[in-house]
């Protein structure tokens, strides 16, 4: 069922993981809310996708790795600190213009990348961080950015539910939504008990934007102009 969010009349806001220039429809889902929280105190998992991600060449799809120092498993994410290496750094520039150099928009998404790059020895939540809001600017993306770590502290080792409503409430929003792979994870009961309005953001032309889906921004905005990410941005809708 599709849902209007907009006839709740209430503030509308998404929590999640900072991700390494993470995928379409994370911007989809920072497009579809007032308030967008960095849920950057929570554990960092190893071999996850917080410090890499994917990307298609000629020879199949490889990743991309920011590394980061040696760390105790129950760390949280703003606690990892990445290795500011010169040799990893150039390496990881060296196969992105392999890669895309023949690209429409390769110059202005470089730009962005070597930007991001330069965080590299602050904390990964900073790094990641800075590689979404860096693209929202791209974009022309608009939203209220927040850190979990920073604006709902007391929170942290309730469980995930009620950490999720209560950040929710400590940020005067009533509606939470979610990635659509967060269906699996979340009852809308679980929400409604906390008085909270559980929605998620569907893809839409997940044929057209195939690509978009599987790889990391980046595929994205080295093949399509300002306008055609504006519009590959708003390819979605809201359902229960």
């Amino acid at each position: 069922m599709s849902i209007d969010t907009k006839n709740c009349n209430n503030k509308k806001i998404a929590i999640m993981q900072p991700y390494f220039f993470p995928y379409l429809g994370y911007f989809q889902l920072i497009h579809a809310v007032d308030c967008f929280v960095f849920f950057d105190d929570v554990q960092f998992v190893r071999k996850g996708w917080m410090n890499r991600n994917v990307i298609p060449t000629t020879n199949g799809d490889i990743k991309i790795i920011i590394p980061v120092h040696k760390n105790n498993q129950t760390d949280a994410i703003n606690e990892i600190i990445t290795v500011n290496d010169t040799k990893n750094r150039d390496k990881l520039i060296k196969t992105l213009e392999m890669n895309y150099k023949k690209k429409p928009f390769f110059n202005e998404t470089m730009t962005i990348i070597e930007s991001v790059l330069k965080e590299l020895g602050a904390p990964l939540s900073t790094v990641s961080e800075k590689s979404i809001i860096e693209i929202c600017k791209h974009i022309g993306l608009e939203c209220d950015f927040k850190k979990s770590s920073l604006c709902s502290p007391e929170t942290k080792g309730l469980e995930k539910v009620d950490r999720l409503a209560q950040i929710t409430k400590s940020n005067n929003a009533k509606n939470y939504i979610n990635a659509i792979g967060g269906r699996k994870l979340y009852l809308e009961k679980d929400f409604k008990n906390h008085d909270i309005n559980l929605f998620f953001i569907n893809p839409l032309d997940t044929e057209k934007y195939e690509n978009p889906y599987k790889y990391s921004i980046i595929e994205t905005c080295m093949n399509l102009s300002k306008k055609e990410l504006s519009c590959a941005i708003t390819a979605y809708k809201t359902i229960k």
